[in-house]
């Protein structure tokens, strides 16, 4: 997954191609012949064609497709290699790749029954708190996770490489702007009440929702709704909060206490590893560890500069492979268009200001919800702490 960083794809099929083509050393008996075909020339060729194989099936994205190298591949498998059936198979997949049959593998549908939808009375006139929690976190969740589906190797490789990659990332962009667009929306949608009562309606609606978020595994939207809920214009209505029940906000403070980022988000890693797919991880996290292996490990060894540095590549690997482990999952979940169509017209409206006005507007509606108060700076609630700082 990580050669591309220190050799190009021809290079690395014409070692390959010679190590499948290895000699014999030079004067073996008959017998030895036999022995060093047997322990060392079949285990060799064995695993070049696995790899080949691997790498043509899974580790080629259609996005940057080369023809040629795909050719030669096919023209390798046929004319050269011993084993006929595994040849056959590889030429197989190398044909799909070629004729475009072969798309990026999309993981496999969790199983059980597709859960029922809940349905709110009214489709055609949607507001938030109408829809249960439940069923917008399933809607959510389609969205995140197909956004977190297209996110490919080489993009991930681009965040710890990025003179070499560059920095082209569009699944990953699509995704940050997704959590930006949630946490933009949780803030607005509880703005957007005058009356205090219905403000803290909303809070509570959009615990419960975190909440649901959780159960699903969702931690992307479930992380970026609590950072809605912490940002400076909500974090600052004093009032709104204490008329939130004390059953959400304990709540919250659990969900802050999962998601809280000390110790590199320690809470989370271990709760994320111990979660039975289908997932949505928190994709900041991983951006994190990207940027880690790349400014913290040399390319190559210091005491030998001449050498690779794999140690690097392995931890970079390791990190692709965990994304695709998180991918090979699908959540099985029923769309419902007029709900996915309320979200989208929500998170995404077509006219919206640049992030710093739009940052500066929210923040004036609060003060003018709840103007400033000589008590201002008083804590909020023993329930209540911030997941991140202001």
């Amino acid at each position: 997954m990580t050669y591309r960083t220190f050799c190009t794809s021809h290079q690395l099929l014409d070692e390959l191609i010679e190590r499948y083509l290895m000699r014999e050393p030079e004067e073996l008996s008959g017998e030895e012949y036999k022995d060093w075909d047997l322990k060392k020339l079949r285990p060799v060729r064995a695993r070049v064609t696995n790899l080949l194989k691997a790498w043509v099936r899974e580790y080629m994205d259609n996005e940057d497709l080369d023809r040629e190298l795909l050719r030669r591949i096919r023209e390798f498998a046929l004319s050269t290699m011993t084993e006929k059936g595994q040849s056959l198979q590889i030429c197989k997949s190398v044909d799909e790749r070629m004729q475009g049959a072969a798309r990026r593998p999309v993981g496999n549908l969790a199983p059980g029954p597709l859960p029922p939808p809940i349905l709110p009375r009214n489709l055609k006139k949607l507001k938030f708190n109408d829809i249960e929690p439940l069923e917008l976190a399933r809607q959510l969740t389609i969205m995140d996770g197909r956004l977190f589906q297209r996110i490919t190797a080489q993009e991930c490789l681009g965040k710890a490489w990025p003179k070499q990659f560059g920095n082209d990332a569009p699944n990953i962009s699509a995704m940050i702007d997704m959590s930006n667009a949630i946490t933009r929306w949780v803030i607005e949608t509880i703005l957007s009440q005058v009356d205090l009562k219905k403000r803290a309606s909303i809070i509570k609606h959009y615990v419960a929702l975190a909440e649901r978020c959780l159960s699903l595994n969702n931690f992307s939207t479930l992380i970026h709704i609590i950072a809605g809920l912490n940002s400076t214009p909500i974090h600052r209505l004093r009032r709104t909060w204490e008329a939130v029940s004390q059953k959400a906000m304990i709540t919250l403070g659990a969900l802050n206490n999962i998601m809280r980022p000390d110790k590199n988000y320690k809470e989370y890693r271990d709760i994320l590893r111990k979660s039975a797919p289908p997932c949505v991880p928190f994709l900041g996290v991983y951006l994190t560890d990207w940027t880690f292996i790349g400014d913290g490990n040399a390319d190559v060894l210091r005491e030998k500069p001449h050498q690779i540095n794999f140690h690097k590549r392995q931890k970079a690997s390791e990190l692709i492979l965990m994304i695709k482990l998180h991918q090979a999952t699908t959540y099985n979940l029923q769309a419902v268009p007029p709900i996915a169509k309320f979200l989208q017209d929500k998170l995404f409206p077509q006219h919206l200001a640049d992030p710093e006005a739009e940052d500066q507007r929210l923040y004036e509606i609060s003060l003018a919800l709840e103007p400033r108060e000589r008590d201002d700076v008083r804590l909020l609630s023993p329930f209540f702490q911030p997941l991140f700082p202001y």
